[in-house]
């Protein structure tokens, strides 16, 4: 392997833990907007408050989460680009949203009533 190959293959390697680390959080965090969610329409009226800030904030940080790991594509070569797996983004921040908006929505239910 020539020299310049085998740096490309490390910094390949290395982004891709910068990569993962992030996607992770993503998952974690469209997790916890989905119980933040669930919470805020079944649960203890009074902590509806609660559960829809948990569900903003699960939400930012699935966002953050998302726009680390996009940024880090960049500094991937085009050979490992393939590998990056970042199909996963689209569907948990869409997962993140939905969940923020169900939130939204049991929390301008409880207002109006």
């Amino acid at each position: 392997m020539e020299p310049g190959a085998e740096r490309t293959t490390q910094l390949d390697s290395a982004v891709a833990g910068a990569i993962a680390c992030p996607m992770d959080m993503l998952r974690i965090a469209a997790e916890v907007a989905t119980l933040a969610a669930d919470m805020a329409e079944t649960g203890n009226r009074n902590l509806e408050g609660d559960a829809l800030a948990g569900a903003l904030l699960a939400e930012a940080a699935a966002r953050s989460a998302a726009t680390l790991a996009q940024l880090n594509v960049s500094l991937l070569s085009r050979h490992a680009l393939s590998d990056a797996r970042l199909e996963r983004v689209r569907p948990e921040l869409g997962k993140a949203t939905r969940a923020r908006e169900r939130a939204v929505d049991a929390y301008a239910r409880l207002e109006r009533t």
